[in-house]
């Protein structure tokens, strides 16, 4: 899965296994009148099918980082020399003195852009961690 570029795939990917939406259908428009038309919709957002891309918009990879946090998946971006890389801040953290909280970071994303970095490393770590990420889900 490292290997999706930016776009409608890789967007409809984070929608429905990381956000956890579904399409659905409404007509957009007076119905009778001819001028309306139906469309697609992410459940449960305000986004149409077309306009949720969070590999390419970085509004919109923010929330799929803030989504992660609040089911305790920390996401960690770097810019490093070939783009940005995007870890998990996970476990074997501890306090030093000063009170300050030290985590490794492991290396799940790196692409060129942080959007695209931020879906990588979220499908990443949706397929090493599934019963992780099953726990974190059902909370």
């Amino acid at each position: 899965m490292t290997d999706l570029l930016p776009g409608y795939e890789l967007d409809a990917l984070i929608a429905t296994k990381v956000m956890g939406w579904a399409k659905e259908k409404c007509q957009v428009g007076p119905m009778g009148t001819g001028f309306g038309y139906q469309t697609e919709y992410w459940s449960g957002t305000n986004y149409l099918c077309v306009k949720f891309c969070p590999s390419t918009d970085i509004a919109h990879a923010w929330e799929v980082v803030e989504y992660l946090r609040l089911k305790k998946i920390y996401l960690e971006i770097i810019q490093v020399d070939s783009g940005f890389m995007v870890g998990n801040a996970m476990g074997n953290g501890y306090t030093d003195d000063d009170g300050l909280v030290e985590l490794h970071l492991y290396g799940l994303g790196l692409a060129p852009t942080s959007p695209h970095a931020i879906c990588l490393a979220a499908l990443k770590f949706l397929t090493t961690k599934e019963t992780q990420w099953k726990n974190t889900h059902d909370g």
